[in-house]
């Protein structure tokens, strides 16, 4: 973002006319686009923050670690799927719709996700 602001502080006018006025204009829309994207890593970041993993969670809350035979989801932030261990997590915020579906789902119980249904094994 600064460097965004240093640039266009330092676009001058030229004899192109209206260039100077495009390039300050596209830097401020650049600057606005790392603004709203520095907004929501924040708001990832403090929900992640949030989150306190040597809690074991006995039902689906924020920080629970659900299960499955094939998948595995995390509810803590909306940061999607990541391979771990040779294992796919999915990370789901507690925002997300598919939580209050997951949020009275226990061991041993059924979910559909992406087209398929998978068995929690276990929550922690």
């Amino acid at each position: 973002m600064k460097a965004t602001q240093i640039s266009v502080n330092y676009e001058t006018k030229s004899s192109a006319g209206d260039k100077y006025e495009t390039s300050r204009a596209m830097g401020q829309l650049q600057k606005d686009m790392l603004s709203i994207q520095l907004a929501s890593n924040l708001k990832i970041l403090e929900s992640l923050s949030n989150v306190d993993p040597l809690c074991l969670n006995s039902s689906v809350e924020n920080g629970s670690l659900i299960k499955c035979e094939n998948i595995s989801l995390y509810i803590s932030a909306g940061l999607g799927k990541i391979s771990f261990n040779g294992e796919v997590v999915i990370f789901i915020s507690s925002a997300a719709p598919i939580f209050s579906a997951l949020s009275y789902k226990k061991t041993g119980d059924s979910i559909f996700l992406n087209k398929e249904n998978h068995t929690i094994i276990d929550i922690f």
